[in-house]
């Protein structure tokens, strides 16, 4: 404090007037604390002169956010921390938290693309600076009920998506799905060989990644009638297949027919000791298992 400014003293008027005290929580700023008296030496009754400080009050501590900025899959869990005693307040929305925004009092669930700012204040600090992290979340990849693979008869196929308020588009043609598909809303039938391919999306997400199930339903396996074992010579069989529109591919060479061996007709006749190797194939179907039977001619 300069004395000069004051007007008294005189000669003995001394260079400065320190003025110490202790630290005061809740000062607003150019607050009066009182007065102090001013001596120019001894036996100087001195003046009266009011004081009046200007505080600097110090910021609380910023709010720490455990997950770090980046991209992720899924409903994330986000804490706020700080020093005991602060409050915390916090926005989802972009606009800079005050404490008339959101006071944080659990883990905070982030499942848009959201930039989370974080204040906080403490009695006797000034607020604290904004803390702040941004996202970007994409929907958790739809979950097919029935892996792909070969299976003997129809079934359903149900998709799932944990996500909150997604909606789950699918094709069966091979197609990539979009936003324009078929909406998901009961279980599909696959009856026949089916490629299905589903996405989820969710409001202020990113759309999820393609899941994808690879179905064949096989065709039965044929029978081969009479069955294997000692017959008289000019004796025919017969293939059949439970599946309506198979087609029945043989070979009585022990060999393994395929799609290109001889194509069954009506029965065939048994000249000689052969073994009858057979397959079916109905329209959109996977081929079935070989049915083999050996059929040994009576000399």
């Amino acid at each position: 404090i300069n004395p000069s400014s004051f007007g008294c003293c005189g000669a003995g008027t001394p260079s400065a007037i320190e003025v110490s005290a202790s630290p005061v929580a809740n000062l607003a700023p150019d607050a009066y604390l009182g007065e102090v008296i001013v001596t120019s030496g001894a036996g100087d009754q001195g003046m009266v002169v009011p004081v009046t400080l200007n505080v600097v009050a110090v910021p609380a501590a910023t709010p720490g956010i455990s997950l770090k900025t980046g991209s992720y899959t899924g409903v994330q869990t986000v804490k706020l921390t700080d020093s005991p005693g602060t409050s915390i307040y916090y926005s989802l929305n972009g606009k800079n938290p005050t404490n008339a925004s959101a006071l944080y009092t659990g883990p905070i669930k982030v499942a848009a693309n959201e930039e989370l700012l974080a204040i906080a204040y403490a009695t006797g600090y000034l607020p604290s600076s904004i803390s702040s992290a941004r996202y970007a979340i994409t929907v958790n990849t739809p979950k097919l009920s029935v892996a792909g693979g070969y299976y003997p008869k129809p079934f359903d196929v149900s998709i799932g998506d944990p996500f909150p308020k997604s909606t789950i588009y699918y094709t069966t043609d091979g197609k990539t799905p979009t936003t324009a598909s078929t909406k998901y809303t009961k279980p599909i039938a696959v009856s026949v060989d089916t490629v299905v391919m589903a996405i989820a999306v969710a409001p202020g997400a990113h759309d999820s990644l393609v899941e994808t199930g690879f179905y064949t339903i096989v065709t039965p396996t044929p029978v081969i009638s009479p069955a294997g074992g000692t017959v008289a010579k000019n004796k025919t069989f017969t293939i059949t297949d439970s599946m309506k529109g198979a087609v029945i591919y043989y070979t009585t060479n022990d060999t393994t027919p395929t799609v290109h061996s001889k194509k069954y007709t009506g029965p065939v006749e048994i000249t000689a000791t052969e073994t009858v190797k057979a397959i079916a194939q109905a329209p959109d179907h996977g081929v079935s298992a070989v049915k083999s039977e050996k059929f040994t001619v009576i000399k």
